[in-house]
């Protein structure tokens, strides 16, 4: 005996007409600031390309060098962890 399990279209559970449904949780903002330092050249000589990014309590981005760049939710660089950063921490910028 077998049971087909159907999974609704996504149409389905995230109408149209609805702007305030309780599962919107995320904010989705341009990451500028870190863009600017992670993605311009000079962070690439220094920490090397982005290769992944997580969110959580941290903005988190791994880079070809080893490297993990801490950010907060203002996108200031807070940490650098990696091989020999001897966990440097980098000082609040405010722009």
């Amino acid at each position: 005996m077998s049971s087909l399990s159907v999974t609704p279209d996504v149409g389905d559970i995230t109408p149209d007409d609805s702007p305030n449904v309780p599962w919107e949780v995320v904010r989705w903002t341009k990451l500028r600031r870190i863009e600017k330092q992670a993605l311009s050249e000079i962070g690439k000589r220094k920490f090397g390309t982005p290769t992944v990014m997580t969110v959580s309590a941290v903005i988190a981005v791994g880079t070809t060098k080893g490297l993990v760049l801490i950010f907060d939710f203002r996108q200031n660089l807070k940490h650098v962890i990696g091989v020999n950063t001897k966990g440097l921490s980098h000082p609040a910028h405010e722009d």
